[in-house]
């Protein structure tokens, strides 16, 4: 049974041994506001969801490979942001699955967190789109 909650900081350690093993890691990542899946007692997906003035980043969506491909991420977007009142950015390479979750791609804003702190110069960033989803 899967169980999607609010991470607390003894889930540390599980966390950002996910994040190293499906590269979602940057340095300077601090393990605060984030979200996780859980089964049998193991996390298998992580979100990251930082308040910043009038609106939500997301980050560091992922899930063990082992478990992609089951509706995981899904469900843990849609619990970790079903009460959010205020739109929700992100970046990302993979637009199509955010755009299934009501998301749309916008030119960057000001005050979203810079990309070089993300070291998205090490990823793929000629693919690299703003993403943001508005509450209803």
């Amino acid at each position: 049974m899967l169980n999607v909650r609010k991470a607390t900081e003894k889930d540390n350690p599980q966390i950002l041994k996910l994040l190293k093993e499906i590269d979602l890691y940057y340095d300077g990542l601090k393990l605060k506001n984030f979200w996780v899946v859980e089964k049998e007692g193991k996390i298998i997906g992580t979100v990251q969801l930082e308040e910043i003035g009038d609106f939500v980043f997301l980050g560091s969506l992922g899930v063990d490979p082992e478990e992609q491909r089951k509706g995981i991420a899904e469900r843990m977007l849609n619990i970790a942001t079903k009460d959010i009142k205020k739109p929700i950015y992100l970046y990302t390479i993979i637009p199509e699955f955010f755009k299934k979750h009501g998301f749309q791609i916008v030119p960057p804003i000001s005050g979203l967190p810079s990309k070089a702190r993300y070291q998205c110069e090490f990823c793929h960033s000629d693919q690299c789109v703003t993403m943001v989803k508005y509450p209803r």
